[in-house]
């Protein structure tokens, strides 16, 4: 009931706050002691090379409790340059409050300190939130000059007594398997969320990754409520595009209906109306999960409008990062090894590749109402007039003075046309038709259709066709302001990172293997015996196994041990 209650009030909140400038502070507050979230982030190393990949686990929480919060349905991370710039940027989908990605460090990035923030849109709300903030080394050793902040490496002192890590030697030779148990003394920690890192310990690790208990330490109940103007919404069913249309003549932009298209195989389209100062926000679905989207103002007087999307923005200014000196020169070498050993390993890339997780296909929106028609069983017209004639049931067309109008026959008025046709090929509406009489029919592979009424939004269509091209390719030649065709962001594909086996020693016998991150599991499981095997690298020195984590509880697991290969 409890959970009812929430939902039903905070959609209350979201219709006065959306058409409101000022934000009543009380209703605020109550808000945000239910939402009341915190992002904590497990990095698999803060000091990177170029051309490197950081791996990450998210953990979106409850301040108060620490237990994983489902609240949020999207998270954002980011690594922001001193002069406030992003540099990187990426949207994640959370699954019961966690979600796992990486992040490629190009060569175009500069030697310096970079912060590392993650945080949901909720948390922009306020001045200070409990967002995660951690500093960054990139060097880019192909840069004559090289400004980094002080190096250390001191291994911190386990303090977790509920989990312990058990290996089967303390030395390793080359691409020997490594057997590590995990024993843990608790039953809470079996139902928790966790994610390991082994890594080599080498002269440029820095000892600033914040651990799951020292988080939990820093992090506040309450927070500083500072956006009392333009509120960010929580996305509570999935990510969010917001937007706002103007009026060039001076035309309303109250109730105005938008479109978004993001066409293809597996195609996106949805309606919303604007609200009395022209904004308007869609609520994408999880699939499909591309970016190309095209977004209209659906009216007549269209061309009176101009359609902008409104982005949210973290602020940057808040953060601060340590001074920088030059490089040492004993640390030269060890970072021209280390890129050596980084540029082998993507020269071999194709053999040690990551796979990603399948991509559903996802059914229209009108599913199951429409009927298909296969242009390759019938005999295929030069043009799509005879197309529409002779092969589409209850269709007809009308030309007057160059404007094309596609029609379908209401059945409840005698066979005369009643109200506007919803026209779409490869899912992307096309309000001027005239441009698809002009398209090669030759690439419609079908056509879905519906020839009753249909409901879409605010919107009574008299019926819906839907062309679809055989390489779903198709690109609108309409343009102007009132149409917006650009690329969003979209959340990162969950990965299975690949694992080195060496079970079969001739078969990878010429291959070089010169990995510094010998395993990374950001889903891991703890059972009372967790038993992890793999294989050490060609790469000498210590290694370090991190494991971060909570309890279903919100207690918090952090755990190192180490190792050497010799």
């Amino acid at each position: 009931m409890k959970k009812i209650i929430f939902f039903v009030l905070l959609s209350v909140y979201s219709i006065t706050s959306w058409a409101q400038t000022n934000i009543n502070q009380n209703v605020v507050n109550t808000f945000d002691q239910s939402i009341n979230e915190s992002v904590y982030i497990h990095l698999s190393n803060t000091s990177v090379l170029v051309g490197e990949t950081i791996f990450y686990r998210l953990y979106n929480l409850n301040s108060k409790n620490h237990t994983f919060s489902t609240v949020s349905k999207i998270s954002y991370i980011e690594i922001v340059d001193s002069n406030g710039k992003s540099i990187i940027k990426q949207k994640l989908l959370l699954e019961n409050g966690v979600a796992q990605g990486d992040l490629f460090i190009p060569t175009s990035i500069n030697s310096g300190s970079y912060k590392l923030i993650g945080y949901t849109n909720w948390m922009l709300n306020y001045s200070k939130s409990n967002f995660f903030e951690t500093n960054i080394t990139i060097i880019n050793p192909f840069q004559s000059k090289i400004e980094l902040p002080e190096f250390n490496n001191i291994k911190p002192v386990n303090t977790n007594k509920a989990l312990t890590i058990k290996l089967n030697k303390n030395s390793y030779n080359s691409r020997e398997n490594v057997k590590l148990t995990l024993d843990s003394n608790i039953d809470e920690l079996n139902k928790g969320k966790y994610s390991i890192s082994v890594r080599k310990v080498d002269a440029l690790i820095e000892n600033n990754s914040i651990s799951a208990e020292k988080f939990i330490t820093e992090i506040k109940d309450k927070t500083e409520f500072t956006n009392q103007k333009n509120l960010v919404l929580p996305e509570l069913r999935g990510e969010t595009i917001k937007g706002k249309i103007t009026a060039t003549d001076g035309s309303t932009v109250e109730g105005k209906t938008i479109s978004l298209s993001i066409p293809g195989k597996s195609f996106e389209f949805k309606l919303v109306n604007t609200n009395k100062n022209g904004e308007f926000i869609f609520i994408l679905d999880e699939l499909p999960n591309s970016t190309n989207a095209i977004f209209q103002v659906v009216d007549d007087n269209r061309k009176a409008y101009k359609i902008d999307l409104i982005n949210s923005s973290f602020d940057y200014k808040i953060l601060e990062f340590p001074k920088t000196q030059d490089i040492s020169n004993d640390k030269k070498a060890i970072i021209e090894k280390r890129s050596i050993a980084n540029q082998i390993e993507n020269a071999y890339f194709s053999i040690k590749k990551d796979t990603v997780k399948d991509q559903l296909n996802t059914k229209p929106f009108y599913t199951p109402l429409e009927k298909t028609i296969s242009l390759d069983d019938y005999t295929r017209f030069s043009s799509l007039k005879e197309t529409i004639v002779e092969i589409l049931p209850n269709t007809f067309f009308k030309e007057k003075d160059g404007i094309y109008t596609i029609n379908l026959r209401d059945k409840l008025s005698n066979g005369v046309d009643s109200g506007y046709t919803l026209i779409l090929v490869d899912g992307l509406l096309i309000q001027d038709v005239k441009e698809i009489f002009e398209y090669n029919t030759k690439n419609i592979e079908k056509i879905d259709y519906i020839t009753d009424k249909y409901v879409y939004g605010s919107k009574i269509f008299n019926g819906v066709i839907n062309f679809i091209t055989k390489n779903q390719d198709y690109e609108l030649k309409d343009n102007g302001n009132y149409i917006l065709k650009t690329e969003i962001q979209r959340p990162v594909i969950t990965k299975y990172y690949y694992k080195q086996d060496y079970s079969d020693s001739e078969k990878y016998k010429r291959i070089p293997d010169y990995r510094y991150q010998l395993l990374w599991i950001p889903d891991l499981v703890i059972e009372n015996q967790k038993t992890i095997t793999f294989y050490t690298s060609d790469i000498k020195g210590n290694f370090e196994i991190a494991i971060e984590g909570f309890t279903k509880e919100g207690k918090p697991i952090s755990l190192k041990e180490y190792f050497e290969v010799k």
